[in-house]
């Protein structure tokens, strides 16, 4: 718990991450709710659709972003050198960042209520339940890409054209429907389209009862969440390259 809370703190230091967090996705919100153009799409889509923004853009960009800066101010490498061992740096700068996408997934179901938008209280478990695999999976998914980033200022560009494409075809700002079969096809695989569609049934659910996630959408949440995990763990890199050349021409020297 200890290195989830300085996670939590580390993250809550960059103003990044309360404006893709907390300011974006509620300033989308009003704004589509307001002139009523997100394409045609219901409330639920348009809910879900941004909540799942925010979680992405959260748990994937501001994380990635936050484990390059941390490497190249070589925190890492002194995290490295420490008795925490890998994995509870790995575990609690997951739960750090799932933990701030569940505040962020909350507020904007929040103003989505204020507008008078479809979100119930009876939902709350199962979209509880939906934020919890979806930010678990785009943290993962964040902390595998942020090993080959090579250094903090290529993250923002390199971040944005991995995650933004993908979000752009998964029915946040144009509704899936409206794409080429293929294009929709493609994008039911990607991890973002399950996620929002997650979120958009179980608003969908309204006076039907309490509603349940579908089980698929989870399925695949979890699926992309062990190959971020898988791929964080085989190529994660705890120094800067300029360090690791360093310490390797330094082993050199000495071995002659």
């Amino acid at each position: 718990m200890g290195q989830v809370a300085y996670q939590l703190r580390l993250l809550a230091r960059t103003p990044r991450a309360a404006f893709s967090a907390f300011l974006l996705p509620v300033l989308l919100l009003v704004a589509f709710h307001l002139l009523r153009s997100y394409s045609g799409s219901s409330d639920p889509a348009l809910v879900g659709g941004l909540t799942a923004f925010g979680v992405i853009m959260t748990g994937y960009a501001t994380h990635a972003g936050a484990v390059v800066a941390a490497r190249e101010r070589g925190v890492l490498k002194r995290l490295r050198s420490s008795p925490l061992p890998p994995w509870a740096y790995f575990a609690g700068s997951i739960l750090a960042t799932t933990a701030l996408c569940l505040l962020s997934a909350a507020v904007t179901l929040l103003v989505a209520r204020l507008l008078g938008m479809q979100v119930r209280p009876a939902e709350g478990p199962a979209l509880l339940a939906v934020v919890l695999f979806g930010a678990i999976s785009w943290a993962a998914l964040g902390t595998a890409v942020a090993a080959f980033i090579p250094d903090a200022g290529s993250a923002g560009p390199l971040l944005s054209a991995t995650y933004l494409p993908v979000v752009f075809v998964s029915g946040v700002f144009v509704p899936i429907a409206a794409e080429p079969g293929w294009l929709a096809t493609m994008a039911r695989w990607l991890p973002a389209e399950p996620f929002i569609h997650a979120l958009s049934t179980t608003l969908q659910a309204g006076g039907s009862g309490v509603a349940a996630p579908p089980a698929g959408d989870l399925l695949n949440c979890t699926l992309w969440a062990v190959v971020g995990l898988y791929v964080a763990l085989r190529h994660f890199r705890w120094e800067p390259r300029g360090g690791e050349h360093r310490g390797h021409a330094t082993r050199e020297v000495g071995a002659q």
